[in-house]
């Protein structure tokens, strides 16, 4: 997976992915399906699929230090500026300190909604697969000693069988190494 922003530079060009071109056209509905996760959208793989290009042309670049615009193309600098970047990532670099402040409080917010339906909907799943593990487990248990009563009645015989042939065997003088005989 590659962090945002990725890109690919090929013959003076510069290639990456924008909201619009993910979620807005039929290239875009074809690699979400090839994809199978939007946290890939904005990766060199994504890119490389949507453009067509193979893998070995040409260079992958990512950066992930967002204080200084000078450190990209200038055509992503323009594209987050112009939030055609939404939903293929973010950076908390872009914010000044109380727009992050201000972020991390809605995010802290989601987050703890996240808990509350997770937590309940994992309450709910405990209703019904607790008393279903348990009637599992008494079932199993159940199955589980007959077929080591059975095995172990069978490793016995089997025990009994190896060691009378061994000792049967053994009682030969002619069958025992040399240093045994006599």
């Amino acid at each position: 997976m590659c962090d945002f922003v990725s890109w690919i530079e090929k013959d003076k060009k510069v290639y990456f992915l924008t909201h619009d071109l993910v979620y807005n056209t039929k290239k875009g509905r074809k690699l979400r399906e090839w994809s199978g996760s939007s946290d890939d959208y904005c990766g060199h793989g994504a890119i490389r699929f949507y453009f067509g290009m193979e893998q070995d042309e040409g260079r992958d670049k990512e950066y992930t230090d967002f204080k200084m615009p000078d450190r990209f193309p200038d055509v992503i600098v323009n594209a987050i500026k112009n939030e055609e970047m939404r939903g293929l990532g973010q950076s908390s670099d872009l914010l000044t300190a109380k727009a992050r402040a201000e972020y991390a409080k809605v995010c802290d917010q989601a987050m703890a909604e996240y808990d509350k339906v997770c937590d309940q909907a994992r309450a709910e799943c405990a209703k019904v697969y607790n008393p279903a593990r348990a009637e599992y487990d008494k079932v199993y248990d159940q199955a589980r000693a007959e077929y080591n009563k059975v095995c172990d009645q069978a490793r016995a015989e089997y025990d009994k069988v190896r060691d009378n042939a061994f000792w049967d065997l053994f009682s030969v003088q002619g069958n025992r190494r040399p240093a045994w005989r006599g």
